[in-house]
Protein backbone atom coordinates (compact mmCIF):
# COMPACT_ATOMS: atom_id res chain seq x y z
CA UNK A 1 0.00 0.00 0.00
CA UNK A 2 1.44 3.37 -0.93
CA UNK A 3 2.21 5.86 1.82
CA UNK A 4 -0.48 8.24 0.58
CA UNK A 5 -3.12 5.52 0.56
CA UNK A 6 -2.02 4.40 4.01
CA UNK A 7 -2.29 7.96 5.35
CA UNK A 8 -5.76 8.39 3.90
CA UNK A 9 -6.79 5.01 5.28
CA UNK A 10 -5.59 5.99 8.75
CA UNK A 11 -7.45 9.30 8.47
CA UNK A 12 -10.66 7.67 7.32
CA UNK A 13 -10.55 5.00 10.02
CA UNK A 14 -9.98 7.62 12.69
CA UNK A 15 -12.65 9.89 11.25
CA UNK A 16 -15.28 7.19 10.94
CA UNK A 17 -14.51 5.22 14.09
CA UNK A 18 -17.31 5.50 16.60
CA UNK A 19 -17.03 4.47 20.22
CA UNK A 20 -20.72 4.08 20.95
CA UNK A 21 -23.83 2.89 19.19
CA UNK A 22 -25.97 5.67 20.64
CA UNK A 23 -25.76 8.89 18.68
CA UNK A 24 -24.17 11.80 20.48
CA UNK A 25 -24.99 15.28 19.20
CA UNK A 26 -23.35 16.49 17.03
CA UNK A 27 -22.30 13.28 15.33
CA UNK A 28 -22.76 13.35 11.59
CA UNK A 29 -19.30 11.87 10.98
CA UNK A 30 -17.66 11.84 14.37
CA UNK A 31 -18.85 12.68 17.86
CA UNK A 32 -17.58 15.61 19.90
CA UNK A 33 -15.72 13.12 22.10
CA UNK A 34 -14.01 11.59 19.06
CA UNK A 35 -13.01 15.06 17.85
CA UNK A 36 -11.45 15.72 21.27
CA UNK A 37 -9.61 12.40 21.08
CA UNK A 38 -8.20 13.36 17.68
CA UNK A 39 -7.19 16.77 19.04
CA UNK A 40 -5.36 15.01 21.86
CA UNK A 41 -3.70 12.63 19.39
CA UNK A 42 -2.05 15.54 17.56
CA UNK A 43 1.62 15.65 18.45
CA UNK A 44 1.56 12.13 19.90
CA UNK A 45 1.39 9.93 16.82
CA UNK A 46 3.70 10.78 13.91
CA UNK A 47 1.60 9.02 11.26
CA UNK A 48 -1.56 10.76 12.43
CA UNK A 49 0.27 14.11 12.50
CA UNK A 50 1.63 13.60 8.99
CA UNK A 51 -1.77 12.58 7.65
CA UNK A 52 -3.45 15.50 9.40
CA UNK A 53 -0.96 17.97 7.91
CA UNK A 54 -1.38 16.50 4.41
CA UNK A 55 -5.17 16.59 4.50
CA UNK A 56 -5.19 20.07 6.02
CA UNK A 57 -2.84 21.31 3.27
CA UNK A 58 -4.99 19.61 0.62
CA UNK A 59 -8.17 21.20 1.94
CA UNK A 60 -6.57 24.61 2.41
CA UNK A 61 -5.71 24.45 -1.29
CA UNK A 62 -9.25 23.32 -2.20
CA UNK A 63 -10.70 26.24 -0.23
CA UNK A 64 -8.81 28.65 -2.51
CA UNK A 65 -10.61 27.28 -5.59
CA UNK A 66 -14.17 28.06 -6.71
CA UNK A 67 -16.73 25.44 -5.71
CA UNK A 68 -17.64 23.23 -8.67
CA UNK A 69 -21.10 21.67 -8.58
CA UNK A 70 -21.78 20.50 -12.13
CA UNK A 71 -25.24 19.52 -13.35
CA UNK A 72 -26.03 15.80 -13.36
CA UNK A 73 -24.25 13.84 -16.05
CA UNK A 74 -23.33 10.38 -17.23
CA UNK A 75 -22.34 7.80 -14.65
CA UNK A 76 -18.57 7.62 -14.59
CA UNK A 77 -18.23 10.92 -16.43
CA UNK A 78 -16.73 14.19 -15.19
CA UNK A 79 -19.90 15.24 -13.38
CA UNK A 80 -20.22 11.95 -11.53
CA UNK A 81 -16.57 12.00 -10.48
CA UNK A 82 -16.83 15.65 -9.40
CA UNK A 83 -19.83 14.89 -7.18
CA UNK A 84 -17.87 12.07 -5.54
CA UNK A 85 -14.93 14.42 -5.04
CA UNK A 86 -17.24 17.05 -3.53
CA UNK A 87 -18.48 14.48 -1.02
CA UNK A 88 -14.92 13.54 -0.06
CA UNK A 89 -13.93 17.19 0.30
CA UNK A 90 -16.96 17.97 2.47
CA UNK A 91 -16.19 14.96 4.66
CA UNK A 92 -12.58 16.05 5.13
CA UNK A 93 -13.58 19.66 5.78
CA UNK A 94 -16.17 18.55 8.33
CA UNK A 95 -13.65 16.50 10.26
CA UNK A 96 -11.08 19.31 10.06
CA UNK A 97 -13.66 21.71 11.50
CA UNK A 98 -14.43 19.29 14.32
CA UNK A 99 -10.73 18.93 15.16
CA UNK A 100 -9.51 22.50 14.64
CA UNK A 101 -12.63 24.58 15.23
CA UNK A 102 -11.60 26.69 12.22
CA UNK A 103 -14.86 27.97 10.75
CA UNK A 104 -13.46 28.19 7.22
CA UNK A 105 -13.97 24.43 6.93
CA UNK A 106 -17.59 24.63 8.12
CA UNK A 107 -18.21 27.55 5.74
CA UNK A 108 -16.87 25.48 2.85
CA UNK A 109 -19.30 22.65 3.63
CA UNK A 110 -22.19 25.10 4.07
CA UNK A 111 -21.45 26.84 0.78
CA UNK A 112 -21.13 23.53 -1.07
CA UNK A 113 -24.46 22.31 0.32
CA UNK A 114 -26.14 25.60 -0.59
CA UNK A 115 -24.88 25.19 -4.16
CA UNK A 116 -26.42 21.71 -4.30
CA UNK A 117 -29.67 23.00 -2.77
CA UNK A 118 -29.87 25.72 -5.42
CA UNK A 119 -29.32 23.19 -8.20
CA UNK A 120 -31.81 20.67 -6.80
CA UNK A 121 -34.63 22.78 -5.29
CA UNK A 122 -37.13 19.92 -5.39
CA UNK A 123 -34.80 17.24 -4.04
CA UNK A 124 -36.07 15.51 -0.93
Amino acid sequence: MSTIKMHHTVWMVLALFTTSLAAEHPSLLITAQEARQMQQALGRYPLFDKTFRQIKAEMDSVLQQPIDVPPPGEAGGYEHERHKQNYREMQKAGVLFAITGDKKYAEFVKNMLLRYAKMYPTLG
